[in-house]
């Protein structure tokens, strides 16, 4: 099965954070598998499934399930005109597993592998189980390394535009661009709808169109300099943000006319990892994970 993984580093703050360090003082803290488990709001349960130390480097499967959830079946040899499938319970002392993510981690680094369980929701778990061993609260963001050939493209040739492209539904979530204080963007928009659609019908019809924004010096390569740092810094900034969170894509496009992907200007890499059922083989994981750690290494991304 062909993966994504990630290559991040873990802050807190504006500082870094060790959090291979952080699992191993949760390790020590929690003697058994339950100890680990955090509940979520919405009734869900993330813990540590499993942990392996690989001299200073640290390998954790997170999983989550929904206590007492039901899955729904179907009969494997229906003899009636239809099949209304049934709900069925866990065997007793078991629960069904909803999703994990794997992580192998060295110090404040990360290389991720999300399979249902994302990069917000094991920010939020580790905050929450260091609070729970410690009392220390962190606010834990992994922030994706960027790729330093990209970084070396615009420090050396600056940037000329930065073209963002957006669903106009993520669009009008986001306060920067509220429909109230620009009428000029968001009228055409919203003229599409008719008076009788419903707020889901014109959440549809938003998603399903794409607006694209670009952002450049007046004049580009005659622009004043300290227009052309601006834009410069932006890029920069663009290469620490990027989260590959799907809302929206980025390009960044050089005076040397380079174009920068979203997925170009951070580190990741897509591996084949051996499928266990409906989630990943572990050891599959560990080797392909530990694989792209130790060639980020050797190249020199994950020195401090």
């Amino acid at each position: 099965m062909k993966k994504t993984i990630y290559c991040m580093r873990v802050m807190s703050g504006d500082k870094v954070f060790d959090l291979g360090e952080g699992i191993l003082s949760i390790r020590d803290h929690c003697p058994n598998v339950e100890n680990t488990e955090v509940k979520a709001q919405d009734g869900s349960v993330i813990r540590i499934q499993r942990f392996r130390k690989d001299g200073s480097r640290v390998f954790v499967q997170l999983v989550r399930y929904v206590p007492g959830e039901r899955t729904p079946t179907i009969i494997s040899s229906p003899v009636s005109s239809e099949d209304v499938g049934d709900l069925v319970s866990p065997p007793e002392g078991r629960e069904y597993k909803d999703a994990d993510c794997f992580l192998l981690v060295y110090k404040e680094y990360v290389v991720f592998c999300p399979n249902g369980i994302g990069v917000d929701k094991a920010e939020r778990y580790f905050g929450n189980i260091i609070f729970k061993v410690s009392g220390a609260k962190v606010d834990l963001r992994f922030i994706p390394v960027p790729n330093i050939d990209c970084v070396d493209l615009i420090s050396k040739h600056g940037v000329k535009s930065i073209v963002f492209k957006v669903s106009a539904y993520s669009l009008s979530l986001d306060s920067a661009f509220d429909v109230g204080r620009q009428p000029g963007l968001f009228g055409d928009l919203l003229s599409i709808f008719k008076k009788d659609d419903s707020v889901e019908e014109q959440n549809s019809k938003l998603n399903d169109i794409m607006v694209g924004i670009e952002v450049s010096a007046r004049g580009n390569s005659r622009a004043s300099q300290p227009s052309k740092d601006v834009l410069r810094d932006m890029g920069l900034d663009l290469l620490e943000s990027r989260r590959g969170d799907g809302s929206g894509d980025v390009c960044i496009i050089t005076h040397n006319n380079e174009r920068l992907s979203a997925d170009s200007i951070k580190l990741q890499t897509t591996v084949e990892i051996r499928k266990a059922e409906k989630s990943l083989d572990y050891e599959s994981a560990f080797d392909k994970m530990t694989g792209y750690m130790s060639d980020l290494e050797s190249e020199g991304f994950l020195d401090d």
